[in-house]
């Protein structure tokens, strides 16, 4: 997972702070760790799992016909 993709995807910093209500810095620890918690993972894909797949460079699936 490359955390910065996954906090653009989901609309940047400003957006994401929104989300989870956590701090700028705390923000800025997930892009230097290069680590989103679990849980917070399992949010942003509840709400935008389609952004946060291409994010981690997942392919779109095939149509079943």
């Amino acid at each position: 997972m490359n955390a910065t993709k996954v906090i653009e995807a989901m609309g940047g910093r400003r957006r994401v702070m929104d989300i989870t209500g956590l701090s700028k810095g705390r923000i800025s620890q997930w892009t230097s760790s290069n680590h989103i918690p679990d849980s917070w993972m399992v949010a942003f894909r509840a709400l935008d799992p389609e952004a946060v797949r291409k994010a981690e460079g997942g392919e779109a699936p095939t149509p079943q016909p």
